[in-house]
């Protein structure tokens, strides 16, 4: 059965309203893996401010860097993995919605009602015939009326309201750093919040390519309660990188 499952697999790849003769949906399964084994993300969020962080590998000088984090208003702000341009097109999609919502309500667009209609466009696309699933997950964070929200939207449309995730190709790996940490982060200041997503990479981050080149390989989006959506600059990531440096040097 499974060699027949396999040799006949292409029959059932190509519409994502076909099932698989073991029941599988091919196309969904791809744009899962798409988002699986994309550049490594992480959201993280305290009582106040939250905190959306994308690592990239170092590349060859004529490869050029594809941000993974995007504003969408004052307020809100998201970070995607998997294939870029669906990213891309995801947030040119929210933004419109957020710019429609303001347009008609002079107030940005609450973040639980962009996370529905990222749902929403997310499960459109699984069960039209001739379309394809979109192969990116979306962490969404902002602050509104209703305090600070981090909110996590697979390919399939299934949204979780979440305290920390990290998704992406080390997703896995890299959680039991996070989960030790969460419970304590809810009372964490913005710069704590900071140091923590640095900690978790760290060993990523200071390679010594990076070192040498003086570039820094990931970004950071972060806002809360009178802060604005923002993306550090480089300096600012060498302060809060210096930071690090001498908390662990000090332990």
């Amino acid at each position: 059965t499974v060699c027949y499952c396999f040799m006949f697999q292409s029959q059932y790849s190509n519409d994502v309203s076909v099932f698989a003769i073991d029941g599988r949906i091919l196309q969904l399964e791809y744009a899962q893996n798409a988002s699986k084994y994309g550049q490594t993300v992480l959201g993280m969020r305290s009582e106040k401010h939250s905190v959306l962080f994308s690592f990239y590998p170092q590349k060859k000088a004529f490869v050029s860097k594809m941000n993974k984090i995007f504003t969408i208003s004052k307020n809100s702000g998201m970070a995607v993995t998997g294939i870029i341009g669906d990213g891309k097109s995801v947030h040119r999609f929210i933004e419109n919605k957020n710019e429609q919502y303001k347009y008609a309500y002079k107030i940005n667009c609450p973040v639980s009602s962009l996370a529905l209609n990222c749902s929403s466009l997310f499960h459109r696309s699984t069960f039209h015939s001739g379309a394809r699933p979109y192969g990116t997950t979306v962490l969404m964070s902002g602050y509104d009326s209703n305090g600070i929200s981090l909110v996590e939207i697979s390919t399939d449309g299934t949204s979780i309201e979440t305290y920390g995730t990290i998704i992406g190709s080390d997703s896995q790996t890299m959680a039991g750093k996070l989960s030790d940490r969460l419970e304590e982060t809810q009372e964490y200041s913005l710069d704590e919040l900071i140091v923590l997503s640095i900690e978790i990479f760290h060993k990523k981050i200071l390679k010594k390519d990076s070192i040498k080149s003086g570039e820094k390989n990931f970004q950071i989006g972060l806002n809360g309660k009178a802060l604005e959506f923002s993306i550090l600059n480089p300096k600012c990531q060498i302060y809060y990188m210096t930071i690090f440096k001498r908390k662990k040097l000090k332990e």
